[in-house]
């Protein structure tokens, strides 16, 4: 065979492939979304192999893989609209022919997409199809709404145990909490959630009902999880109003490092959820509460606390109004310190910085959320969060537990 001939036959060969690659990218989501037994199965056999491959590889370094590959992708992508605007120049004949200079890169962009499409589709679209949380954990439970005076007993309970815990826990000369540093920071929360997966074994052995959701739970928050890392563009996360990040195509938890302290086990808790296949937001929410709770670590418990905190609060509010808000137990001034997003100093020196203007960032971000998760299934978009109020109560009431069982 000669050289033009191999030639042929290898860019045939690829091109078949590259097709597969495609083709298997939308099969495997047509499949997530008329099947959530197929999601299901995912979640709990293949997903995990990602976690421990992937997962494990991006875990070797310090800084966070996914947030390199987003800088890359950005360059690649500013090439490509100078490659098009190239090639748009070139007369008809040329771009049809082997002659056009940017064809080499055009092909290797269409492999980049083939590729992301498939791990996009693999690390987070399959499972947005999963049977929800809540359909696990409470099979053959009557669905139901909850009361004014069980949000009222949940509220009351988590506003007292921050007041207590805020005055308690030590402090820095700023007044700031005392957390540990950065890689102790991380170690504590990847034992966390392994620590919550032996506990809720241990409440599935010991409860009268729903075993098999709540083991089915255990057993895909088991195994190894990565190593979480603080963004360096933490500054644009800022910009966002967004506290973490999971990437899907590098398998990672990342989290803002400019937040509060207070804020980053919680966070930290909520993306490693995310790298077993919890994709909902809401579930995350309650994993990474549930997560702090398990912790050995005081603060890892404040930070829970705050994490869900503003979630039953707001939901309160709006079942009661101001009138009869006012008559109970007040969020104490140390505590909404410490329940600060970023510090006002922090923000004044990311404005001073911006690329661009906070509003566009922020709408832009809302939007992006907002339609990411409607496009997959979500019809309440980012409104999602806020399911965790339900969630918990239910967890409690189902199982039996209060707040100190996981703790």
């Amino acid at each position: 065979m000669n050289p033009s001939a191999n030639r042929n036959h290898a860019k045939r060969t690829g091109t078949v492939v590259l097709c597969a690659l495609y083709g298997t990218a939308l099969l495997l989501n047509a499949a997530a979304w008329f099947s959530p037994a197929f999601a299901d199965a995912w979640a709990r056999g293949l997903f995990p192999v990602w976690n421990n491959t992937l997962g494990r590889l991006t875990s070797l370094f310090s800084w966070s893989v996914g947030e390199r590959l987003i800088v890359i992708g950005l360059l690649w992508l500013g090439f490509l609209i100078v490659s098009i605007t190239g090639s748009l120049l070139i007369i008809c004949r040329v771009i049809r022919s082997e002659s056009n200079p940017f064809r080499p890169f055009f092909r290797a962009t269409l492999w980049l997409v083939a590729f992301i499409s498939l791990i996009q589709t693999t690390n987070c679209f399959i499972v947005y199809h999963c049977t929800p949380l809540e359909s696990v954990l409470f099979a053959g439970t009557a669905d139901r709404t909850y009361t004014v005076a069980e949000l009222t007993n949940l509220r009351d309970t988590l506003v007292e145990r921050c007041n207590a815990m805020a005055e308690t826990l030590p402090r820095e000369d700023n007044g700031e909490i005392r957390v540990p540093a950065a890689p102790e920071l991380a170690t504590q929360a990847r034992h966390a959630m392994q620590q919550l997966s032996v506990r809720i074994s241990q409440i599935a052995d010991g409860s009268a009902s729903g075993q098999d959701g709540i083991r089915v739970l255990a057993t895909r928050l088991s195994g190894y999880y990565v190593r979480p890392k603080g963004l360096t563009a933490s500054g644009f996360m800022c910009q966002q109003n967004m506290m973490g990040y999971y990437f899907p195509f590098s398998m990672e938890a990342n989290y803002n490092t400019l937040m509060t302290d207070m804020n980053k086990p919680y966070t930290i808790c909520h993306e490693l959820s995310h790298t077993h296949g919890f994709i909902y937001e809401d579930e995350a929410n309650l994993l990474g509460f549930m997560g702090c709770m398990a912790s050995e670590d005081p603060v890892f418990v404040y930070s829970g606390y705050l994490g869900v905190l503003n979630y039953v609060d707001n939901d309160f509010y709006r079942q009661v109004g101001r009138e009869v808000y006012e008559t109970h137990p007040a969020i104490s001034s140390l505590v909404r310190f410490d329940d600060t997003f970023v510090r006002e100093e922090v923000r004044a020196a990311v404005e001073e910085t911006a690329l661009l203007p906070t509003e566009l960032v922020r709408a832009g971000a809302d939007t992006f959320v907002d339609t990411t998760l409607k496009v997959n299934g979500i019809t309440d978009g980012k409104a999602s969060y806020s399911r965790v109020v339900g969630l918990l109560l239910r967890l409690m009431e189902t199982y039996g537990l209060e707040m100190e069982t996981l703790s």
